[in-house]
């Protein structure tokens, strides 16, 4: 554009010769001059020709040429491209390297001769143009395939499949990797690798600054480069009912008290009576577990309720009236993770009339006493007469039960006894049927019955306040079953209770009465039981024959052409006319 004594607007075109026809000047020679320097020659052309005149020199439309990209391209084929297009321009309009051409040896070819070579890795991992080399007509630009690449994965900041090139050695690779992370672990590296043999091996490298010389890599190697181990060392968690649960540094020396110097640490309404710390055995690293009373570590630091702690020491705390199985949940998985055939895990179970039943972790020397108050204490309305222990006896699973009682004024045990892996605790409700909470204990004591052996299982039919079947326990009598079902209802006939027994393998019975004490309403004398006994016991103002209808039945089955049915009937003007059992030393006045 000339302005000044005239006003004037030129399209010019530069020749393939490399000539620009200036009107009213004639031709310039602009051949291998840059934009800039062209612009400067014009001005002063027009400066020093065209007086009174000033030139702006703007670029215009460029000229296409034409090239080719072949070899390992998207896309190969012949490409227009713009005059100063360069070989990376090329390749993206051709859609780029393909999955097995190489990166680092990209040529251009010029009449059939090697002009350069483009590595793109300098583009790519440096931002390195320098050899992205100009295109001129007719070149063509060519992608052979991959070289020689390996394997970099694990810990570095750009794990992938490098293409060798200058590169020999593991420190190499990892440069081109972007380094290693901070949670790598560089002298546990490895490096697998293809033989000669065609068989798969591992070589150990150390990638840490100033290690021994790596090894010289080879075609298809792949570098590992493992992580530090997740677990943290030298710390103490604490966890549960607190105002800050998280980790505190271990130091020697440390206790309880230091991670909660004060009650008020935690959070409202905590349980001051039972915390847990979870320990670590070295070397195995299974867990055993610490009773801690925490109002004492609090009250008295230094002393032995305050606990000396150990480096990944677990202090889990709970609230008094929450819920501990979400906390403990994750111990328990841990404990059943631990657990083999031979060491079951340190885990117990509480059923029934507790505030918070469940599963809960097995502490050292820990009682019946203890797993009630790790639940939460007794709920109202507890029966303190009965109280049930199911005990694994071996390996295959098999399991007695014991029973025990609670004194009304400590709430404690009156036979204390340790608890052991598995053991399960059934606390009832004096006022609540017993049956379904002992379902699962009373189904496993009938199918761990042995060939010609009775399933430890009693039952009491009648009027009694929770009929229904009771595991038989080690020396209980018929007095513990009474108790265990509620004891008698009212206008219970004391007179007449009958005890069912199987006498042989057959099935066959025996029928026997029993005597109860009219003030205790226990029997006058202890009346041992044993497997299948069924204690039936009648109303007084209710009729019996209904209630005897199995046992009749069973008495009628047994008897035979030599032994004759042991039943009797009375008739006529009794209460209750009908048929009984003949059980021992029964007279016509026992009848009536």
């Amino acid at each position: 554009q000339l302005y000044g004594q005239r006003n004037l607007t030129h399209e010019l075109v530069i020749t393939r010769e490399g000539m620009l026809m200036f009107p009213e000047i004639g031709p310039v020679s602009v051949a291998g001059l840059s934009y800039q320097e062209l612009r400067d020659q014009i001005q002063n052309i027009v400066a020093n020709q065209l007086i009174g005149q000033n030139a702006s020199v703007t670029m215009g439309a460029l000229r296409s040429i034409n090239v080719f990209v072949l070899g390992e391209a998207v896309q190969p084929g012949s490409y227009t491209v713009s005059s100063l297009s360069t070989m990376t321009n090329a390749l993206f309009a051709s859609g780029g390297v393909t999955r097995v051409g190489s990166l680092r040896n990209v040529r251009l070819m010029r009449t059939g001769e090697l002009v350069t070579e483009l590595d793109l890795y300098d583009l790519l991992l440096r931002g390195d143009t320098s050899g992205d080399a100009r295109l001129l007509p007719g070149d063509v630009i060519f992608i052979p395939t991959i070289g020689k690449t390996v394997g970099i994965a694990g810990e570095v900041r750009r794990p992938a499949i490098y293409e060798l090139k200058d590169e020999t050695s593991p420190a190499d690779i990892l440069a081109l990797s972007g380094g290693l992370n901070p949670t790598a672990f560089p002298s546990a590296s490895r490096i697998e690798r293809i033989t000669q043999g065609g068989q798969r091996t591992v070589v150990d490298v150390d990638l840490s600054p100033g290690s021994a010389p790596d090894p010289t890599l080879l075609d298809g190697d792949v570098i590992q480069v493992f992580s530090i181990l997740d677990q943290v060392e030298s710390i103490v968690m604490l966890e549960g009912h607190v105002q800050r649960p998280g980790s505190f540094e271990w130091r020697d020396g440390m206790r309880v008290s230091d991670v909660i110097p004060s009650i008020g640490d935690m959070l409202p309404n905590p349980d001051l009576d039972y915390a847990l710390i979870a320990r670590e055995t070295q070397p195995t690293r299974r867990i055993e577990l610490l009773y801690v009373n925490l109002g004492q570590a609090i009250a008295s630091p230094g002393s032995a309720a305050d606990i000396a702690l150990q480096p990944r020491d677990q202090v889990l705390t709970f609230g008094a009236s929450q819920s501990r199985q979400q906390q403990v949940s994750g111990l328990l998985n841990r404990l059943r993770s631990q657990s083999t055939f031979e060491s079951p895990p340190l885990i117990v179970s509480i059923a029934g009339n507790v505030r918070f039943p469940g599963d809960y972790p097995l502490v050292q020397g820990m009682s019946l006493d203890d797993a009630i108050r790790f639940a939460g204490g007794l709920e109202t309305n507890t029966d303190l007469d009965y109280l049930l222990l199911e005990r694994r006896i071996d390996r295959r699973g098999s399991i007695e039960v014991t029973q025990n009682t609670l004194d009304p004024q400590t709430l404690r045990a009156n036979a204390p006894m340790a608890l052991q892996e598995l053991d399960r605790v059934l606390v009832f409700n004096v006022n609540q049927p017993r049956e379904a909470l002992m379902a699962d204990t009373l189904q496993r004591l009938r199918n761990q019955t042995a060939f010609r052996r009775a399933p430890e299982v009693v039952s009491i039919d009648g009027n009694v306040r929770f009929p229904g079947s009771y595991p038989l326990h080690r020396n209980s009598d018929l007095g513990d079953l009474l108790q265990a079902s509620g004891g008698l209802s009212e206008e219970t006939d004391l007179e007449y209770v009958l005890l069912e027994r199987e006498i042989n393998d057959l099935g066959d019975i025996d029928v026997l009465k029993i005597d109860l004490d009219p003030q205790t309403l226990r029997p006058l004398v202890p009346f041992p039981l044993q497997e299948r006994d069924r204690l039936l016991v009648f109303g007084a103002n209710a009729a019996r024959e209904g209630q005897l209808n199995s046992t009749l039945e069973k008495l009628r089955r047994q008897a035979d052409t030599t032994t004759p049915t042991r039943i009797v009937s009375v008739l006529g003007n009794v209460r209750f006319p009908g048929s009984y059992p003949l059980h021992r030393d029964l007279d016509v006045a026992d009848l009536i």
